[in-house]
């Protein structure tokens, strides 16, 4: 979504901050945990087959072979092979409960991941735009410095003549340095924006910079109103409706555990 804006550093951010994220990885791994999760769920629609094959050696003593004690024992090689197959009829629908809850955990891991990509990619936006603003402050900001220093080198030389009265030097001092000030104040901030676009990339802020780079005016269309069904694609109402739906799934496990249960006991 990014791309509508037309800025290649900005689409350059934005790849980087998915790769190196931390936040980003960490949400990528307990998606494929929960892709795995369901995988082993699914597996149980099938039967499970073990199977065994190998030596095992045994000594016995000579009393036991019948020669007498003190005799010398013998060592022999057993080999074994053994397989068992084990199969759950899904009576009462444990399994596809189970299925349908792992499955549902899974959207919501995704659902999670997708919100987490968006406050990383919207944050570094946020952030880049912000950084670029400030960055035109600071270009403002130091061309009043650079005015308002000639003003009152000006009236300082008007003073020398005579021409202009002491009040009026002291307040365009007072000027230049109310200037210095939020330059000063704005250049801190532009400090503090660059460490936190450089957090967000995964690098250190003391190797981290941008080039000085003017906003440039980007018309953005939007259509007329919004759809209902936007509420949909918001990652955290989906992740909250597909754990409503794991819990749902988990009750149909719980009932049919109690019924395998009953069964059991008569």
């Amino acid at each position: 979504w990014w791309g509508v804006f037309g800025d290649p550093v900005l689409v350059q951010l934005e790849e980087e901050a998915l790769r190196a994220n931390p936040d980003v990885a960490i949400a990528m791994a307990r998606l494929k945990q929960a892709r795995a999760l369901t995988s082993r769920s699914e597996s149980e629609r099938f039967p499970e087959i073990d199977a065994g094959f190998g030596p095992t050696r045994q000594r016995g003593t000579g009393a036991a072979a019948g020669r007498g004690d003190g005799s010398p024992g013998s060592t022999q090689t057993l080999w074994r092979a053994q397989a068992s197959v084990a199969y759950e009829v899904d009576v009462f629908g444990r399994v596809a409960s189970g299925i349908a809850a792992a499955r549902a955990d899974e959207a919501r891991q995704r659902a999670l991941a997708h919100q987490m990509l968006l406050l990383v990619q919207a944050e570094v936006a946020g952030t880049y735009f912000g950084l670029r603003q400030l960055e035109g402050e600071l270009r403002l900001l130091a061309d009043t410095v650079a005015l308002r220093e000639d003003a009152a080198a000006l009236l300082e030389r008007q003073l020398g003549a005579g021409a202009v009265a002491r009040h009026i030097v002291d307040q365009a001092r007072t000027e230049l340095f109310t200037a210095r000030a939020e330059h000063l104040a704005v250049a801190q901030q532009h400090a503090q924006a660059s460490h936190a676009l450089a957090i967000l990339l995964g690098k250190a802020p003391a190797s981290f910079s941008l080039a000085a780079k003017p906003l440039e005016a980007t018309v953005v269309q939007l259509p007329p109103g919004l759809p209902s069904t936007l509420l949909e694609r918001r990652p955290d109402i989906a992740a909250a409706e597909r754990a409503m739906a794991a819990e749902n799934a988990r009750i149909g496990v719980a009932k049919a555990d109690s019924l395998i249960d009953v069964a059991l006991l008569e």
